[in-house]
């Protein structure tokens, strides 16, 4: 019976805290760490996460729920229990952050510095709510770019 009791028993979680990968372009000068094109590595995750995003977006067997975690701690839960992608909204971001309205208060790099916590701290692609764009033409092609140096695998902008 007790043999019984123990199949039948639910599997307890493992929760491990995941570790930042080893860095091969960083180098030692004077006791300080220097990572070299910091830049390209990001872009390069920026595009695995995107890859990553468009696969989920157009499979058809499954549909993708996209959740908005608080914190990249909890984030990094939702990530062991299944999610798949994850949104980060400058309303709950602002909200709680700054405790402050949402309407425009936080800047783009703001948002974007954010989102990038985000989207390094976790393994699932991140969507970055990029409001309307903060300003014109120029100011999104400057969000979009911003977004790929931080590891964004996509953005939502308002009309």
């Amino acid at each position: 019976m007790a043999a019984d009791q123990a199949a039948s028993a639910p599997a307890k979680r493992q929760f491990a805290i995941r570790q930042a990968p080893a860095n091969p372009a960083a180098t030692q000068i004077a006791g300080a760490t220097v990572i070299a094109n910091q830049g390209q590595e990001m872009e390069s995750i920026s595009r695995v996460q995107a890859a990553k995003l468009r696969k989920l977006i157009h499979r058809k067997d499954k549909v993708l729920a996209v959740m908005h975690p608080p914190a990249v701690t909890y984030g990094r839960i939702m990530e062991m229990a299944g999610c798949e992608a994850g949104f980060v909204g400058t309303n709950s971001v602002v909200g709680s952050m700054m405790g402050l309205a949402d309407v425009g208060t936080m800047s783009m790099t703001e948002c974007v510095t954010v989102g990038g916590w985000f989207a390094q701290g976790l393994g699932f692609p991140i969507i970055l709510d990029g409001d309307t764009g903060h300003g014109g033409v120029m100011a999104v092609r400057r969000l979009v770019k911003e977004c790929i140096r931080a590891g964004i695998a996509g953005i939502r902008i308002d009309d």
